[in-house]
């Protein structure tokens, strides 16, 4: 294995190789699993009867539409 790619903490990170001497580079994409559009949004917090403003606090996670990426390393690229 030359690369981990994982993407968990939202924050996009430097590639990077562990301590323990291995030659592996690690990568964190940054990615989020859940976004939404102003129009998506929009049509949530009417759906729900709520202003705009209260939508972030009235809407969970697990309502927004799924977005799962994925990162394609083309053969002889280094990330």
């Amino acid at each position: 294995m030359r690369f981990f790619i994982y993407g968990h903490t939202h924050l996009l990170e430097k590639a990077w190789q562990p301590s323990s001497g291995l030659s592996v580079r690690v990568l964190n994409s940054g990615a989020f699993h859940r976004v939404i559009d102003k129009k998506g949004f929009l049509l949530r917090v009417n759906a729900k009867g709520i202003k705009p403003e209260e939508g972030l606090k009235k809407i969970a996670v697990e309502e927004l539409p799924p977005c799962y990426t994925f990162v394609l390393i083309p053969s002889g690229k280094n990330p």
